[in-house]
């Protein structure tokens, strides 16, 4: 093949229908060749195109699906975190609370218990103190009684003779206002 030229191009007079038939050889080869392609683009269409079309919506609707899903699980996820975190705090404040109302009544039965105690040792004393006084006031009769006794027994040794139940009043009397008196 020889080389060609700029100028041998422009000296060769190309005419528009030399043109066609270089383009375009033989006019049923290209027609052929053309229904081949457009033959070719329906078969690669229905064959490969369609199924993969179908393939990719399946994909793309299982991978949607399972975004759906996963957004579904985190909210309620985040749901069950924020319903955990609240009872947390809810048992937190009633621990608390249960507490404070155990200190409080723990107090307060103390408060009773020393009451009570209180009042025990006040009634222990004030009947301690009656025991006492019973004691004084029978322990004053005995006293009583004894010195009546010695009084008349000496009344009778010194006036001799036996005292009536009316000089024994007499001198009881007398001698139990001389006591009062020397209080």
């Amino acid at each position: 093949m020889p080389f060609l030229s700029f100028s041998s191009i422009l000296e060769a007079v190309i005419e528009p229908q030399e043109i066609i038939e270089k383009l375009i050889p033989n006019f049923w080869d290209f027609l052929i060749q053309l229904i081949a392609f457009v033959l070719l683009i329906v078969i690669v269409f229905f064959v490969a195109y369609k199924p993969l079309k179908k393939l990719s919506a399946k994909r793309k609707e299982y991978v949607d699906e399972n975004l759906r899903g996963s957004e579904k699980a985190k909210a309620e996820a985040e749901e069950y975190l924020k319903a955990s975190k609240e009872s947390v705090e809810k048992s937190k404040l009633e621990a608390k609370q249960i507490l404070i109302d155990a200190k409080a009544g723990a107090e307060k039965e103390a408060e009773e218990i020393l009451a009570k105690a209180q009042e025990d040792a006040q009634l222990a004393k004030r009947k301690a103190d009656e025991e006492i006084e019973e004691a004084k006031r029978k322990s004053r009769q005995d006293v009583h009684k004894e010195i009546v006794d010695v009084a008349i027994a000496s009344s009778e040794k010194v006036l001799g003779r036996e005292v009536n139940k009316e000089d024994e009043k007499r001198l009881l009397d007398d001698f139990v206002n001389n006591l009062n008196e020397g209080k």
